[in-house]
């Protein structure tokens, strides 16, 4: 077995094999589980079809049901069988639980969601960068992580204008490679020809210094990166949907994102608590940036309820080993 990431806590890290008969019996039978986890979404038939021939326990954490998904559709026995070879649901909402229950299905627990825990000590261990205190200087930072081209599109119409109130921009892009990096500093060329744009693996503090706008090019640094941050975007909202907005409002900054967020819990809840906002286009984009950087009092205060909201929906990992371990006693 090839291990794909190097995770302490973990013997092995691997890529589950495709879902079929043979590759599911092969697998469940070689490593002869106990106990098996999946998150959120990760339904495979074939893989939960043996694990419950056998006998084995499976636990789906940080669970969530809408009624629009399959499970629920008047074509949907074949998925929602799957749900009936699940041991225990730990879900994230009261709304999933009722989801089950109206289908039949009373082995759930309302946990919340893990990913809370996640960005929470995530905030609590970010690292110092120095290369980003000497760009963002005495400058409001505006942050956008984890775009796409669509995202920087519509940011980069929006440039110039924040640059000329004093802000800084920092852009993390979703993909790295070169040739996406390229066509990044060409969309805003394009759009500014005048701002000076280095790239964080090729540059100095001393060049940092006297930049408009910083692309990190390399991974594992956006988390730590929010905490320099008056204000954030969070990319995929013009795609199939939003990335984890958790991860920017653990800092307690305002987050912007597009359209596509329907599924995301955490993005309906802090846009009704008016702690994050949605653009839907570029004009929506500069105007909420704009007064949300132009009015500390308006941001600091929508800021703040993004890190409450963050903070009082933490412990689901508590409760859910807490669970597991009372069922074991």
């Amino acid at each position: 077995m090839k291990s794909e990431k190097n995770y302490p806590a973990a013997n092995i890290v691997l890529y589950l094999p495709l879902d079929t008969p043979g590759n599911a019996r092969h697998f469940i039978d070689l490593l002869n589980p106990d106990t098996v986890f999946f998150i959120k979404y990760e339904y495979w038939y074939y893989y939960l079809s043996r694990l419950h021939s056998k006998n084995i326990k499976v636990y789906v954490v940080s669970a969530i049901f809408r009624p629009g998904q399959s499970f629920f559709k008047w074509y949907g026995n074949f998925f929602k069988k799957m749900l009936g070879f699940i041991t225990h649901f730990f879900v994230q909402d009261s709304v999933s639980g009722e989801l089950l229950l109206d289908n039949g299905l009373n082995n759930f627990t309302v946990t919340g969601d893990t990913r809370f825990d996640r960005v929470i000590e995530v905030a609590t261990k970010s690292v110092d960068i120095p290369l980003l205190k000497k760009f963002k200087s005495d400058h409001q930072l505006f942050i956008a992580g984890s775009t796409w081209p669509s995202d920087e599109v519509l940011i980069a119409k929006s440039m110039s204008a924040l640059i000329a109130t004093g802000v800084r921009i920092i852009l993390v892009p979703h993909e790295v490679q070169e040739e996406s990096i390229r066509d990044l500093e060409q969309t805003i060329q394009k759009n500014n020809s005048d701002l000076k744009v280095i790239r964080f693996s090729k540059t100095t503090e001393e060049k940092a210094s006297v930049a408009h706008v910083l692309i990190i090019d390399s991974v594992g640094f956006l988390s730590s990166a929010y905490q320099y941050a008056e204000l954030a975007y969070v990319g995929g909202g013009f795609g199939k949907g939003i990335h984890n907005i958790l991860e920017a409002a653990a800092y307690g900054i305002p987050v912007l994102f597009g359209p596509e967020y329907s599924k995301f819990k955490e993005a309906i809840d802090l846009i009704e608590k008016k702690g994050a906002f949605c653009v839907n286009t570029a004009a929506d984009f500069s105007q909420v940036s704009t007064d949300l950087l132009r009015n500390e009092t308006t941001r600091v205060v929508a800021g703040r309820i993004a890190r409450e909201y963050v903070m009082e929906n933490g412990g689901a990992t508590s409760r859910i080993l807490d669970a597991i371990q009372a069922r074991k006693d």
